[in-house]
């Protein structure tokens, strides 16, 4: 009786395991592109800003 259960139990582990590795997996690559996407407004603000100082 106690077999069936213990494999159950395992079984919701592993799959909590597997979703918590994919939702980390998932906040990453989100707070990559997020992090990416804000540099690259970042330095275009900053690349506008220095041509427009350049410019009299």
């Amino acid at each position: 009786m106690a077999d069936p259960e213990y494999r159950v139990a395992n079984l919701v582990d592993t799959r909590w395991f597997w979703l918590a590795d994919a939702m980390a997996a998932a906040v990453a690559v989100l707070m990559v592109l997020f992090v990416r996407h804000r540099v690259r407004r970042w330095n275009q603000r900053r690349i506008q800003d220095t041509n427009q100082r350049r410019r009299p």
